[in-house]
């Protein structure tokens, strides 16, 4: 029911929002940079499963390569909101077997993926007239669907013996998460030129941190908009 009431408030917000005439210009755009989490190596060897004993090896999981797409418009003078789609992404290799013969070896990946919607306030233009350099922050509300990763606890809340198969797509199936964030950036924009070129850094705000997923923190990232 609270997912449901989180995904029913953003959709209301972006509606809204996007249907309101005070809309000035459009823009598209795509994102680069990373996810600043990182998850060290897990091995835990002869852990209680059922009857049985079971090991477990993870290798470390380095920051996630974020990758997006976003849709900004104006709104009002002062104001301006964004519309993004995202996915944060990283491979690993695990190892998993039990004395009752089960046995598990594959490369997974823990992912993020995540709906968001931001409201922008330019802070400091300059020059005065051309506007070339904007320095801006804001915030706004998010959706996102977080994979755990593989670890101890998860297994053992998964499976109930050692006997039992490991099937590591069932284990790291993603649920959704609601988040809000805050922003700053700096944007770069040519007068000449309907492009725009930006770096932004972001905290995410989400409590969930249940077998592994990563609770709050900090994305980078830079990226390109075409104006119209």
């Amino acid at each position: 029911m609270k997912n449901r009431t989180s995904v029913a408030i953003l959709a209301i917000v972006v509606v809204g929002i996007s249907a309101s005439p005070a809309l000035g210009f459009i823009n598209f755009g795509a994102r680069i940079g990373v996810d600043h989490t990182t998850w060290d190596a897990h091995e835990v060897a002869g852990f209680t499963l059922g009857t049985g004993t079971a090991t477990l090896v993870r290798e470390a999981i380095d920051r996630p390569l974020l990758l997006g797409v976003t849709l900004g418009t104006g709104l009002l003078p002062v104001l301006d909101l964004e519309i993004a789609a995202e996915a944060a992404f990283r491979k690993y290799h695990f190892d998993y077997s039990t004395n009752e013969g089960q046995a598990a070896s594959d490369d997974i990946y823990y992912s993020r993926i995540s709906v968001l919607a931001t409201l922008k306030k330019n802070l400091l233009s300059f020059p005065p007239v051309t506007s070339v350099v904007k320095i801006y922050a804001g915030g706004g509300l998010g959706l996102h669907y977080v994979s755990p990763v593989m670890n101890k606890n998860l297994i053992m809340d998964s499976l109930s013996d050692a006997t039992d198969t490991l099937d590591p797509k069932e284990l790291i199936d993603k649920d959704l998460e609601v988040g809000f964030h805050g922003l700053g950036g700096i944007r770069l924009k040519p007068p000449a030129l309907p492009l725009a070129l930006y770096g932004e850094v972001r905290y995410l705000i989400k409590s969930d941190e249940e077998f592994g997923k990563p609770g709050s923190h900090w994305s980078f990232y830079g990226g390109v908009t075409v104006g119209f």
